[in-house]
């Protein structure tokens, strides 16, 4: 049986593997998803049979914080939305031996409803485009309403540099685009 919870401490080695194996090693650490416990930040698990088969790591944020964050001028955001305060739809990864079967469409959707019941309109997602074209997860953001507003070529390089890890797509340093989504 699936069901979607809230993420906890005790989670944390098996979302580590599970984003180490489809982002690439060193792209999240314990101490990074200490913030997802608790305040404004949110994660949920999917499980199936008890196992963790699927993670989504959202961040709310100001405008400034968010285009800190994603190293874009506020103008690229404020041109599209006259929103205050974003959600950051920030990580979703599902087992490869369990895509396509509707998990990442649940996660986002709860994502979706979380925001809404916090009162946060206006949603962003970096979408890692990989070097052949194909955008990890546009067509399931289309589905729930997400325009592309900006797409930014080597976007993880220098944190890949940075912080050491490796791309599952590229290798090391991560080359891969990014596509910036938001909700209309």
């Amino acid at each position: 049986m699936r069901r979607i919870r809230n993420i906890k401490r005790e989670d944390f080695p098996n979302i580590i593997q599970l984003i180490d194996g489809s982002l690439g090693e060193g792209y999240f650490n314990q101490e990074q998803l200490t913030k997802y416990l608790d305040g404004d930040n949110f994660g949920f698990v999917m499980t199936k049979d008890d196992k963790i088969v699927g993670v989504i790591l959202n961040d709310i944020k100001s405008v400034n914080e968010l285009c800190e964050e994603l190293g874009i001028d506020p103008s690229i955001i404020t041109s599209h939305s006259n929103e205050s305060c974003f959600g950051l739809l920030n990580v979703v990864v599902v087992n490869p031996h369990c895509r396509k079967m509707g998990i990442a469409h649940s996660l986002v959707e709860r994502t979706v409803h979380e925001f809404e019941r916090k009162e946060i309109k206006g949603i962003v997602v970096e979408a890692w485009k990989k070097p052949n074209g194909i955008v990890n997860i546009g067509r399931l953001l289309y589905e729930f309403g997400f325009s592309e507003i900006l797409e930014i070529d080597e976007y993880w390089k220098e944190d890949s540099l940075k912080e050491g890890f490796d791309c599952v797509s590229c290798g090391f340093p991560c080359t891969c685009s990014a596509i910036i989504y938001l909700t209309k």
